[in-house]
């Protein structure tokens, strides 16, 4: 369940301003200011695929299932935010909403489906299976497009928006929804992702 209350963000992956008319993704560490983006300048009203990994201290940023160049980030331009771990006694993650004790608050404007968290760091091969096969409706325990890969293999968070935000692994971390609203993922199918108005909305889990 998610708590009411603000917490400190550990780690989170947004929008990072590049410039006026350039945005990237980016990733990184909150607490202490180390961010990095990628290489992909993102186009409004398009999808995209996005996959970060973390061993240690090093990142690694999939846009599209390309692995992305990632420069560290020299100001703060964040302009909004998908995805991050914040500490707290009842909450973990939350989506589209940075939820910070202090400090500004970030949010995502657009909308976002199929969220999963993975107990190990996919590989290469894992993330081109998974891209390439991309289906919200995949059974968790299914193997990828090519048979050789399983998606189902270490995922303990996978959150498929499909009419709601319940986990739909057996660990039942649901979200709870703070002003998001059901819409149309990118294939067309409603009530398959949550639009997010930018300004206050988030799901919190």
């Amino acid at each position: 369940s998610a708590s009411t209350t603000n917490s400190s963000l550990l780690w989170s992956m947004g929008v990072y301003g590049y410039s006026a008319t350039d945005s990237r993704i980016y990733v990184g560490e909150a607490e202490n200011g180390n961010y990095y983006y990628g290489s992909t300048t993102m186009l409004n009203n398009t999808w995209y695929h996005l996959v970060v990994t973390a061993s240690g201290s090093s990142w690694t940023l999939y846009v599209n299932g390309v692995p992305q160049t990632l420069t560290a980030e020299s100001g703060s331009s964040n302009d909004g935010y998908f995805f991050g771990q914040v500490a707290s006694g009842t909450m973990q993650y939350a989506i589209a909403s940075t939820r910070r004790a202090s400090g500004p608050e970030f949010y995502f404007g657009g909308s976002i489906s199929d969220v999963r968290i993975y107990n190990h760091v996919l590989s290469a091969a894992e993330i081109t299976n998974l891209y390439n096969s991309y289906n919200s409706q995949i059974s968790l325990g299914g193997s990828g497009q090519s048979g050789s890969v399983s998606l189902g293999a270490g995922l303990i968070g996978y959150w498929p928006f499909n009419g709601n935000a319940r986990d739909a692994t057996p660990y039942s971390d649901d979200g709870t929804v703070s002003g998001a609203i059901l819409t149309t993922d990118r294939k067309s199918r409603n009530n398959s992702a949550y639009g997010f108005n930018g300004t206050s909305s988030g799901i919190y889990i």
